[in-house]
């Protein structure tokens, strides 16, 4: 949801349904979101610092990362925020992305990878929503093929279905043990 929510923040509008919700811009590795990982190294460091008799349990913490996995979590939240603010800014420069930055940016604020933002959070974080229940015959075409894919999935093993505007598709199937 995250990639979905950056390339709908690269438009002048959002049409969100009732049902619609954007998520947070968080970066993940290894299912792992990089700002817990910066966070929980910055606690380690002033925990230790205050507490020497803290280190033994923060070196075991610490140890399961590799090398330069720190360094590429802070990478990864400081491009994505770039990226997210130059896209942002482009089609609507007037934006306050501060606000931006702590709805969907912000772990401390959104605390899972999971959560949802509703078409009221995002349109009261600044974005262009635009309801979809205002526009009948888009709302019908979206719904019919929302249920179409909802079916199609129902009755295959497929999890991730990508088709291009020339008519290739790539499907995913579930590995069914």
């Amino acid at each position: 949801m995250s990639a979905g929510t950056m390339i709908a923040m690269a438009c002048k509008e959002i049409i969100m349904g009732k049902q619609s919700s954007l998520g947070p811009i968080d970066p993940q590795m290894g299912g792992v979101a990089c700002q817990a990982v910066v966070d929980e190294f910055r606690q380690a460091v002033s925990e230790v610092t205050v507490n020497r008799a803290s280190l033994g349990l923060w070196q075991v913490i610490i140890s399961k990362y590799h090398p330069t996995f720190l360094t590429a979590c802070i990478d990864a939240v400081k491009w994505s925020e770039e990226l997210a603010e130059e896209w942002l800014k482009a089609v609507n420069p007037d934006i306050d992305f501060e606000l931006i930055r702590k709805t969907f940016i912000n772990h401390n604020h959104s605390y899972s990878h999971r959560r949802h933002f509703s078409k009221e959070d995002c349109r009261n974080a600044g974005l262009n929503i635009t309801n979809l229940e205002d526009i009948p015959a888009l709302q019908e075409a979206v719904l019919s093929l929302h249920h179409c894919y909802m079916i199609f999935m129902d009755q295959n093993p497929v999890v991730k279905i990508v088709e291009s505007h020339t008519g290739k598709s790539y499907m995913q199937t579930a590995r069914i043990k």
